[in-house]
C-alpha cells in the first residue's frame, strides 16, 4: 500500500491521522509520516483488512487490548 492509498483508505474509513496510528499502536505523527511515504506492511495489512471488510476497527481495538498494548 503506496501513500496515496493509505491517504485514501483512512478516508473512506473515516479515520483521522492520529486516530488511523493509533489503530496500529503508532502516534499521529507516525501516521502523518505514512500519508506521505505509505505504511510498513504489517500496518497497510491491517487496514486493507479494514476496507475489505474482514475486521472492524472494534476487532483491532479489542485484540490490542488482550495484548496489553
Amino acid at each position: 500500500m503506496d501513500a496515496t492509498k493509505f491517504r485514501k483508505a483512512i478516508e473512506r474509513l473515516g479515520l483521522s491521522q492520529v486516530r488511523a496510528g493509533e489503530i496500529v499502536g503508532r502516534d499521529g505523527r507516525t501516521a502523518r509520516r505514512w500519508v506521505a511515504g505509505g505504511p510498513p506492511p504489517e500496518a497497510a495489512i491491517i487496514f486493507q483488512l479494514l476496507l475489505d471488510g474482514k475486521i472492524t476497527v472494534d476487532d483491532v481495538d479489542a485484540a490490542r487490548k488482550r495484548a496489553g498494548k
